[in-house]
């Protein structure tokens, strides 16, 4: 080359980190309540789009994020969700804690 042109190689490695879920933690509890529990406003989707990897992402955000709460924590995780149900076909309601009051 005529050194008009840098080449750089990226090296690196996956720097992130997952968390297993403990249950018992406000993370487990939070995320639960939304992924796992059938009263949760995401259950009509349970049976049509697993939600092991919603629940594992919402796990995740919320142990990476100590500025999330039980409250809000969940909320990415649950948009993630919606859309890949609304993918899948089915509609379901955003959780009322992840509504916005303007």
């Amino acid at each position: 080359t005529d050194g008009s042109h840098l080449y750089f190689r990226c090296t690196g490695s996956n720097t992130a980190k997952t968390y297993p879920p403990l249950e018992g933690t406000k993370e487990y509890t939070a995320c639960a309540a939304l992924f796992k529990d059938g009263s949760s406003s995401l259950a009509p989707c349970f049976g049509i789009v697993k939600s092991d990897n919603a629940f594992h992402k919402c796990i995740n955000d919320m142990s990476n994020d100590v500025t999330l709460t039980a409250k809000n924590g969940p909320c990415n995780a649950a948009k993630f969700y919606q859309t890949e149900c609304r993918m899948a076909g089915i509609e379901i309601m955003e959780p009322a804690q992840c509504g916005k009051c303007f």
